[in-house]
């Protein structure tokens, strides 16, 4: 009897499987799947996580020889003054030899109105620098670099994740960075519990009945002084404003800041870069916790060497770490925080710049040597003949009769230099060139310049003015045996 039910059973799940499988495979399934998926929300886009950058960028538009960019008119890039700096390098003036097509968000604008979008915006990279402006929602094929993303549009491998940008910052970035000294400070750590997401899940990977918090001031002692500020928190700037917090993390060399733990949430992704701004900035070296480490341009910066990285799991054992590392360890992760800051995060060139040279990179493309340095010779002041009387050799100098071996100067300074005179030859031509940087000390560049009036084999001045906003002064250069050159340095 149990085996005929048996029987009957096994008869009516193969019955079962057979008839849905032949309606899942009729038409009028298909048909029905079809309508169900178009009415789907806007946000499931599948499609939209599968682009990396063999599927959604057109590589065979680009070569090694013509890897250039066209950027578009916008307000947020000035093309007159910017295309200056990166074009010979990275951009083009003419869209038909680009590569690549690069477009400033703002609000409001339809990417199919741009004139290469084409179908799909295939080789497109579109900026956002606000943070508290939200991006495109359909890009297509487009890449998008933006300091804020929503967890559903993120395409790991393939978007950009920019830092904090603040463009209405009228002041130069060393006027804003504070020192990096001293390497130990006041507080070993610092942790602006406010500043952290809400969720403590520091309990969730360890034993202990206890959170972060709590966990830090156990182990603070007299040697090693642990900090913890419940009511710190860089989003709101009524209770803790900026220079509250920036006074903390000054006095503190390690800095605890932890990875939210929904990613690309509105306030807690907020809170997380403003603060990890704020870490670099203040001269402190970041203690990443999380599980999941999101961190921005992270194929192009090594953040390893700029913060220590922990996950839960690991977190009882980041105590004994930081207190092994020496001070060569702590000077190498401020060094190299203070670099990401001053030359990446520093303005929107730089991060056009690194967002570039990082489509190199994935196209395994030789990046071009880009020479941020732009000399401009301002004038020059050529001597009045002397007659007969050449520089060119030991003589006359100051009113007196000197020999070269007479002057006080290193021997190694003379080495390439043969003083003697040898038969048949001449005089050796070997000169030297004296290259001045000023900024505003026009009298001791008075009295450097006459000092050099008359110089042995001096070839040649070479004045740097580095005062962008004061003119330069044509009465306080005095006329030497020898052409002044004043030139201006732009570095960007």
């Amino acid at each position: 009897m149990n085996s005929t039910r048996k029987y009957q059973f096994v008869i009516f799940i193969f019955i079962l499987i057979s008839v849905l499988f032949i309606y899942i495979t009729s038409p009028k399934f298909k048909t029905k799947l079809s309508k169900y998926c178009a009415s789907l929300p806007s946000f499931a886009r599948p499609q939209s996580n599968e682009c990396n950058m063999e599927t959604c960028f057109n590589s065979k538009r680009c070569n090694i020889s013509n890897f250039k960019a066209f950027v578009y008119p916008s307000a947020v890039w000035n093309r007159t003054k910017d295309n200056s700096i990166l074009g010979k390098t990275y951009l083009t003036k003419n869209p038909e030899d680009a590569c690549m097509y690069i477009f400033f968000w703002k609000p409001g604008s339809k990417l199919t109105d741009l004139q290469f979008w084409q179908e799909n915006g295939s080789n497109h990279i579109i900026i956002n620098l606000d943070i508290n402006r939200k991006g495109p929602l359909h890009p297509g094929n487009a890449l998008v670099a933006q300091p804020r993303f929503q967890y559903f549009t993120f395409r790991a491998g393939f978007d950009f994740i920019l830092p904090l940008y603040n463009n209405n910052n009228s002041k130069d970035t060393w006027e804003i960075l504070l020192p990096l000294f001293p390497l130990r400070r006041k507080y070993w750590i610092s942790y602006l519990s406010g500043s952290q997401p809400k969720l403590d899940i520091f309990r969730k990977y360890q034993p202990l009945p206890t959170s972060l918090s709590e966990y830090l001031k156990r182990h603070n002692s007299s040697l090693l002084p642990i900090t913890v500020s419940s009511e710190c928190s860089p989003s709101d700037i009524w209770s803790c404003p900026k220079k509250k917090r920036l006074q903390i993390l000054t006095n503190s060399t390690f800095t605890i800041i932890v990875m939210p733990h929904q990613l690309f949430k509105e306030n807690d992704w907020n809170v997380f870069q403003i603060h990890l701004v704020e870490i670099l900035q203040s001269g402190s070296v970041p203690v990443l916790i999380g599980d999941k480490n999101y961190l921005p341009l992270q194929d192009y910066i090594n953040w390893k060497r700029v913060l220590v990285t922990f996950h839960w799991n690991m977190l009882t054992k980041f105590l004994p770490f930081l207190s092994s590392l020496v001070d060569m360890d702590i000077l190498q992760f401020k060094q190299y925080g203070r670099h990401v800051m001053e030359v990446i995060f520093s303005s929107k060139k730089s991060l056009l710049a690194v967002i570039l040279e990082s489509m190199h990179q994935r196209q395994r493309v030789p990046a071009p040597c880009f020479d941020p340095y732009h000399p401009k010779i301002l004038f020059t002041y050529q001597p009045k003949s002397n007659g007969n009387q050449s520089y060119d050799q030991p003589g006359h100098f100051r009113g007196g009769k000197h020999s070269l071996l007479d002057l006080r100067m290193p021997p190694e300074a003379l080495s390439f230099i043969n003083v003697e005179r040898k038969p048949g030859k001449s005089w050796p031509p070997e000169k030297f060139t004296v290259v001045i940087l000023t900024y505003r000390r026009q009298y001791i560049l008075y009295k450097i310049l006459n000092a050099l009036h008359n110089l042995p084999f001096l070839d040649r001045v070479v004045i740097v003015w580095n005062d962008l906003f004061t003119p330069v002064n044509k009465t306080i250069i005095p006329e030497l045996h020898v052409p002044v050159y004043v030139s201006i340095l732009f570095l960007f």
